[in-house]
């Protein structure tokens, strides 16, 4: 339906732009996701506590569409997002005008370009206690700065555009498989940074959940 819809907008300048936001959605809008599933169902299999309390509490809902609402689901989500950013290296920006660092007073002068690695801000001791354990509760009284390091999307006119799309897909994937399925751990493996950040060697095995 969205490769449709951009078949027909007749905004579109030519082809060959509709051909760039095609696979720029699928890339982005669909690897990514994928990524980020994997790691979300390989972080409840090695934490079976919290799985069990997600489970719990997805089975009070009705729907995915229902489930939106369910704070433990929203939590586990920005926790996957904050610790597996799909786009770990994050992404570059030019400087419109010259930027003081607060921290060291230098000086970044207009037109450099600035990498914001969104791994090393999302585990910033500094910001978040214990950063690299999976602690979806961490989210339930969360600071303004740990709200504002999540920053997996970007943000600004230049964030994300599949943002609303990987988050409907998160949420819909997780309540069904976790609502009814089992995930355990074969084999860990371990996250590789290859194109996008993926979970790399590792296997689940599943069964069906009390």
């Amino acid at each position: 339906k969205l490769i449709d819809m951009i078949l027909h907008d007749m905004e579109y300048v030519d082809d060959a732009e509709r051909c760039r936001d095609m696979i720029a959605y699928v890339i982005a809008g669909f690897d990514t996701t994928a990524c980020t599933l994997s790691f979300a169902l390989r972080a409840l299999a090695m934490n079976q506590n919290e799985q069990t309390k997600l489970r719990h509490q997805l089975r009070s809902h009705q729907s995915p569409g229902d489930a939106r609402n369910c704070k433990q689901l929203k939590m586990t989500i920005k926790e996957t997002f904050r610790m597996y950013p799909a786009t770990a290296m994050g992404s570059f920006r030019t400087l419109g005008k010259e930027l003081v660092l607060p921290w060291s007073k230098k000086i970044l002068p207009k037109g450099s370009w600035v990498l914001t690695q969104y791994y090393c801000m999302q585990r910033d001791p500094g910001v978040f206690e214990d950063p690299n354990t999976f602690r979806p509760d961490r989210w339930e009284n969360a600071t303004a700065e740990q709200t504002k390091s999540l920053m997996l999307f970007s943000v600004g006119r230049r964030g994300c555009q599949g943002q609303g799309l990987a988050n409907l897909e998160v949420n819909e994937l997780l309540y069904k498989l976790i609502s009814k399925y089992r995930f355990d751990v074969v084999e860990e493996g371990e996250p590789q940074s290859i194109v996008f950040f993926k979970p790399v060697g590792t296997l689940l095995s599943v069964s069906l959940a009390d």
